[in-house]
């Protein structure tokens, strides 16, 4: 037998199985259900002496009948707009509850305050060019980051041992998309 949940996460169980059986997923629902009762992931219940039952899901229903079946959604969609007015998303307007970064239902103040680009930050990424820009990072760096980044970059390979081409025109073109002025 597993680990007996936490509070939170029993009834976090509890609320997905309302919800999954609220939409199109009933079987998905039913699955779930049988696997809590089976592995006991249902709160028990006290009787008036103080002694634990077992109850099955339709009894845990029963006992929260306050609770709708699209619970779990409402919660998810007030939880943005309250975080937004704590710590502001860096696109407003947008919900999601699979946002990273700024967008993130998981940030916090740090993860909000900015990072300047210095040009090791810079030289440090992949040939110069992130897959994607890191989050905390507000502005793309300027010319003279750029220069510095190049300048690190060469003498790294340079003492290597290996012969350097200039990065390449492609590349070059890549990171001067990056540049400000």
């Amino acid at each position: 037998m597993a680990a007996a949940p936490t509070q939170i996460e029993a009834e976090l169980y509890y609320l997905i199985a309302r919800f999954l059986q609220s939409g199109p997923c009933n079987k998905s629902a039913q699955v779930l259900v049988q696997e809590l009762e089976e592995h006991q992931l249902i709160p028990r219940r006290l009787d008036w002496e103080g002694k634990e039952h077992r109850r099955s899901f339709e009894d845990l229903v029963a006992a929260n009948a306050h609770i709708p079946p699209d619970y779990l959604l409402k919660i998810c969609e007030r939880i943005g707009p309250l975080l937004d007015k704590e710590i502001p998303q860096s696109v407003p307007g947008v919900q999601t509850l699979l946002g990273v970064g700024r967008q993130s239902l998981l940030r916090d103040a740090k993860d909000c305050k900015s990072t300047l680009w210095n040009g090791s930050a810079f030289a440090a990424l992949h040939r110069g060019r992130p897959p994607e820009l890191p989050v905390n990072y507000v502005k793309p760096p300027n010319v003279g980051f750029l220069f510095e980044a190049l300048t690190i970059l060469e003498l790294y390979v340079d003492q290597a041992g290996l012969c350097l081409l200039s990065a390449g025109i492609k590349d070059v073109c890549h990171m001067a998309s990056y540049i400000t002025f």
